[in-house]
């Protein structure tokens, strides 16, 4: 039996939980106290409530108890294994998804592996369309699992609050998909239950823009997923469960035998696409005997019978991911995600354009036309290597350079983006400026070395201070010497920095600004004239000369205006990050060049003096760290 205490709190929970109308919570606490029974009992007796509508209520009655350094605030939803709450992190007082398995059903064969399964399976992505893992662990018969909190609605709920949708919102809805379930191959874990309900849909943060109506996508609910490596184990663990995954969303293989691999997630993408522009799920039937008998028959409805506006192009798209046999299917992700950009940039409103370019190691500049609207980083170029996945049955290899278009906007807040090995969304800063240490201040050149031709300092009609370098000037400094170290050695400076300047270029050629090894022997430039500018690849050493010899060149495009150009470089943790202007031009993995052995800047004009001014630069440490600014 129950205290008065516990009785009333169980009723005041279960009206609050709307699990209990006011009056039936009176009657029960009445009838409670006159038999002397729990309420859980009378409750059951009567079959008021379920056994999970039981475990969320007793979870919420003690809300700090249930798992250790949690504290349980609402409930979010309840899933095929168990219940997810939103929660704070009492530790670090941050809000997280935290879902438990119902104490009904911990005795269902192989909950728990399957559980620890998909904490197991989340905890190896880290990617910007899936959800992040944080803690796994059991307390009073409960397993729980912690993750990051996606404020926001299912793809499902979208649809039914808009209707089918824009085609190109659902292509880039699926293209994200596409990005995160990637790298989830990558790491030899299929998915299995992909379908509207299961990709969150938020506003993206700050630094990831999106065009409009385009919200931000997170993969969720990996617990039918299996690791492609553990065989037999996957196969008995499928064997065993009485939920495969979502019927109107399956491959027929997943039907038909446990023998299967990720071309059952490219299915359920395209019955999820199909969903998305139709606003009705694939092979609509009342019962899951009538799914089932539609879904080995054939195609479903036509899209174009419930929504004319919908291209060919992209209902061909559709039906190519769900063929029937997966043979005939989408085998690699690099494809797919090529193929599901093409559309989307078709699909897109018209507006300004920009060159966007996506390059892979190797193969250089395919300037893309891109439609964008609200740009905001119109230029960005990503350097590393392009989706390469080769997962079809022979796992060939496939290297080739894909045109981003309205992709990057979507990605990368409106810039083009390539990343090693995956499709993901480009990487921002992540580090902190310490305070700024000018390498200028006007009246000498004091830490600088001129390498040839004339360089000397400037005053400016306006008081402006200026490092006038002259046609076929070169000029240099060492970083280390303003950041710390020794004489400018590496013992005591700092592995990542930011570099600030500003070049006027209006008299000159151009001006070459180099800061970076190459993985070879060469290095990283960056080239502006009055109109365009170019990333590069220079020899070492730099000669006076009528032109600058130059090995590769990697990007290049327009630049709006003849002006003076604000540059920022930042040598953060994983990139070197390049922004012209307040946009987001380059980003070269740290891969791509070399542990320096001395932080250098070399400064250089060529056909007409180049003015460089407000030269600085500045440490950069980890968010931790106590910093005074941000970069």
């Amino acid at each position: 039996m129950s205290s008065p205490d516990e009785s009333k709190q169980f009723f005041e929970v279960a009206v609050r939980l709307s699990l209990l109308t006011e009056e039936q919570a009176s009657e029960l606490a009445t009838e409670t106290a006159a038999r002397e029974r729990s309420p859980y009992e009378i409750v059951s007796e009567k079959g008021l409530l379920t056994p999970v509508q039981l475990d969320i209520l007793q979870t919420m009655m003690a809300p700090e108890r249930i798992v250790p350094g949690y504290r349980i605030k609402d409930v979010i939803g309840v899933g095929g294994m168990g219940v997810i709450y939103r929660a704070e992190q009492l530790a670090l007082g941050r809000e997280v998804a935290l879902k438990t398995v119902l104490l009904s059903q911990v005795g269902v064969p192989n909950i728990a592996r399957r559980f620890q399964q998909e904490a197991q399976a989340v905890a190896r992505l880290q990617h910007p369309h899936i959800v992040t893992a944080y803690d796994f662990g059991e307390q009073h018969g409960r397993f729980y699992f912690t993750m990051e909190l996606v404020d926001g609605i299912n793809a499902d709920q979208y649809v039914k609050q808009k209707g089918p949708l824009d085609e190109g919102v659902a292509l880039a809805i699926i293209l994200q998909a596409i990005s995160g379930l990637t790298q989830a191959y990558e790491h030899k874990i299929v998915h299995r239950d992909i379908k509207p309900s299961n990709l969150l849909l938020a506003h993206p943060p700050k630094g990831y823009p999106l065009p409009k109506n385009v919200p931000l996508v997170k993969i969720a609910d990996f617990g039918l997923a299996f690791l492609a490596e553990q065989g037999e184990d996957r196969t008995r663990l499928t064997s065993e469960n009485s939920t495969i995954g979502s019927p109107h969303y399956l491959a027929p293989e997943q039907l038909e035998h446990d023998t299967f691999d990720h071309r059952v997630d490219i299915y359920a993408l395209g019955a999820t696409l199909y969903h998305l522009v139709t606003g009705e799920a694939p092979f609509a039937a009342k019962s899951l005997n009538q799914i089932l008998a539609l879904k080995v028959a054939g195609k479903p409805r036509p899209v174009a019978e419930l929504n004319p506006d919908v291209s060919s192009e992209t209902i061909d798209f559709i039906d190519h991911m769900m063929a029937l046999d997966p043979e005939e299917r989408f085998s690699d992700y690099g494809d797919l995600w090529r193929r599901c950009a093409e559309l989307m940039n078709r699909a897109s409103p018209s507006g300004s354009h920009s060159d966007t370019i996506l390059l892979g190691r190797g193969a250089y500049q395919t300037a893309v036309n891109q439609a964008t609207t609200g740009n905001v980083l119109d230029d960005t170029v990503l350097i590393g290597a392009e989706p390469s996945i080769s997962t079809n049955a022979s796992k060939r290899k496939r290297r080739s350079i894909y045109a981003v278009t309205m992709v990057a906007a979507i990605l990368v807040g409106w810039g083009g983006y390539s990343w090693y090995r995956t499709p993901r969304v480009a990487p921002v800063p992540q580090m902190l400026k310490l305070a700024d240490n000018y390498l200028f201040l006007g009246k000498s050149l004091d830490g600088w070395q001129i390498e040839g031709g004339y360089v000397h300092p400037a005053d400016g009609t306006e008081g402006e201070q200026f490092l006038v370098v002259e046609d076929g000037g070169i000029i240099n400094t060492r970083l280390c010497d303003f950041l710390g170290g020794d004489n400018g050695s590496r013992e005591n400076c700092p592995d990542h920095y930011m570099v600030e300047l500003v070049a006027d270029v209006a008299e000159a050629e151009s001006a070459l600004i180099v800061f970076a090894e190459t993985a070879g022997e060469d290095h990283w430039a960056i080239r502006l004239n009055s109109t365009a500018k170019e990333l590069l690849h220079v020899p070492a050493s730099i000669e006076r000369q009528r032109e600058w010899i130059v090995l590769d060149s990697i990007a290049s495009a327009t630049m709006n205006e003849p002006a003076p150009v604000h540059l920022k470089l930042f040598r953060d943790q994983q990139y070197w990050f390049i922004y012209g202007d307040g946009r987001l031009w380059f980003v070269i993995p740290l891969d791509e060049t070399k542990p320096q052995d001395e932080a250098l800047l070399r400064l250089a004009a060529l056909g007409g003096p180049v003015r460089f001014s407000d030269i600085l630069a500045a440490e950069l440490i980890a968010p931790e760290a106590d910093a005074t600014d941000t970069p």
